[in-house]
């Protein structure tokens, strides 16, 4: 009897770990926002990248600001600028389950980079769909990282 006991308490322990861990690695939901690559873009003056709102219920909204950082001695460092620049306070909007080209060319802003690994910094609001813009829900920050060979 004792015995039978044990062998459901394991039992049960096993069923437990195994859902939990399921829930906690299975999770393969998309980020609400996310960027990525687009094919053949990638050069040391510019790349297009492609912004995707995966969300159903959410905008974003983003300006034409960006940052470029480097990993330098292990840490990531923001380039400095070659010159002066205005950015734009343009508010895009991308729309639920849409994407939408974000084209950058930085020669003017930081040259052409020479050979390492890099990471564009892009902030983004998430606001409720087709609602007011300035009605916040959450900023984000996003990161691109690449590299130039």
């Amino acid at each position: 009897m004792k015995s039978k006991l044990i062998i459901k308490s394991i039992f049960m322990l096993v069923l437990l770990t195994t859902m939990l861990l399921c829930v906690v690695g299975c999770n393969n939901t998309p980020n609400e926002i996310e960027l990525s690559l687009k094919e053949d873009t990638l050069t040391p003056t510019s790349v297009t990248l492609i912004i995707a709102n995966n969300s159903n219920n959410y905008d974003f909204v983003y300006g034409s600001d960006y940052g470029i950082e480097t990993y330098t001695n292990e840490q990531w460092q923001e380039l400095p600028t070659l010159n002066d620049h205005i950015v734009y306070t343009i508010a895009y909007t991308i729309h639920p389950n849409s994407s939408k080209d974000f084209e950058i060319d930085w020669h003017y802003i930081y040259g052409e980079l020479p050979k390492g690994n890099y990471r564009i910094v892009k902030n983004f609001n998430k606001v409720k769909a087709f609602d007011d813009i300035s009605d916040v829900i959450t900023s984000q920050e996003l990161y691109y990282y690449f590299s130039i060979y």
